[in-house]
């Protein structure tokens, strides 16, 4: 039998999305005003590597706090991710629908976050 592949799927979400997720949204996370997408841990490990290299505010073990992107840094993710290149369509998929939606809430004021585990 093959491997099985992690879940790649990317979720609407209103409000803080619950599990074992990483979510890109807008909003105040203490508000619970959050509106965003969610994938799972396994599907954000392959999103991290361009994380790291390019958005500024990372740190060590950010995946499991709440890092907001600056303007500067939003844009830079969002050209990381375009070039980052996933072989299996599953991935890419996973990658072209958190690039969408970074894509287009960098169109709207306010700040995009990143919420951790």
């Amino acid at each position: 039998m093959g491997d099985i592949l992690p879940d790649m799927t990317v979720t609407l979400v209103d409000g803080l999305a619950g599990g074992p997720t990483i979510q890109f949204g807008t909003g105040d996370w203490q508000d619970g005003t959050v509106r965003g997408v969610a994938i799972s841990e396994e599907a954000f490990d392959l999103l991290e590597p361009t994380i790291r290299q390019v958005v500024a505010e990372w740190r060590p073990l950010a995946r499991y706090g709440v890092t907001q992107l600056s303007r500067s840094s939003l844009i830079a993710l969002i050209e990381g991710l375009v070039a980052l290149e996933l072989v299996c369509p599953e991935t890419s998929r996973m990658k072209e629908g958190v690039t969408d939606w970074l894509t287009l809430a960098s169109r709207q004021p306010g700040p995009v976050t990143i919420f951790g585990l």
